[in-house]
C-alpha cells in the first residue's frame, strides 16, 4: 500500500495535456503511485473521504498495457459511477500462462460537486510515449500522458 505520493508532473513536456512519471520500489507501488497521480489530476485529495472502496481485477499479457487498462479502469469510474479515489493497495501476481493479474483495493467517494475540489476532467490515458520499465537500481518506473 502507498501511504505517500510517488510521482511527479512534467508541465514541460506536454502542452494540452497532462504527464506524469511514476515510481515505485515494487510493481505493486508503481502501480498505486500511477493511480494516485491519475486521481489527484481529478480531484483535490484534501477534499476527498474514503467512504467506500472498490475491487478491481484486470489482466493483460503485459506490463504495459495492465497498467494502461488500470488506469483506464479508474477513468472509466470517474465518467461511468462518479466515483474518485485516494488510496489504492495492489497486488500484480503473473499467472500459470504467463498473464499478469492485477487485483486492487481502492477507497474513495462519489464525486460531489457541492464538497469536492475538481482539477482536470481526465478522458483519456494515451499511449504516446507510455512505458513501464525497471531501473537499474530495482526500483519500477513509468511515463504517462494524460488527455484532459
Amino acid at each position: 500500500m502507498v501511504t505517500k505520493m510517488s510521482f511527479e508532473y512534467l508541465e514541460d513536456e506536454v502542452t494540452a495535456d497532462i504527464a506524469f512519471r511514476a515510481r515505485g520500489k515494487t510493481l505493486n507501488e508503481l502501480f498505486a503511485s500511477a493511480a494516485l497521480a491519475v486521481s489527484s489530476t481529478m480531484v483535490d485529495f484534501d477534499t476527498l473521504e474514503e467512504t467506500t472502496h472498490y475491487t478491481f481485477t484486470i489482466e493483460s499479457d503485459d506490463l504495459e498495457m495492465l497498467l494502461f487498462k488500470w488506469l483506464g479502469e479508474l477513468i472509466a469510474q470517474k465518467d461511468i459511477d462518479g466515483m474518485v479515489f485516494k488510496r489504492f493497495d495492489v497486488n500484480i501476481q503473473k499467472t500459470n500462462d504467463g498473464r499478469y493479474r492485477l487485483t486492487a483495493k481502492a477507497w474513495g467517494e462519489p464525486l460531489d460537486i457541492e464538497k469536492h475540489q475538481f482539477g482536470h476532467d481526465v478522458k483519456a490515458v494515451t499511449l504516446h510515449r507510455f512505458y513501464v520499465k525497471q531501473l537499474p537500481s530495482g526500483e519500477w518506473e513509468a511515463f504517462v500522458i494524460l488527455d484532459i
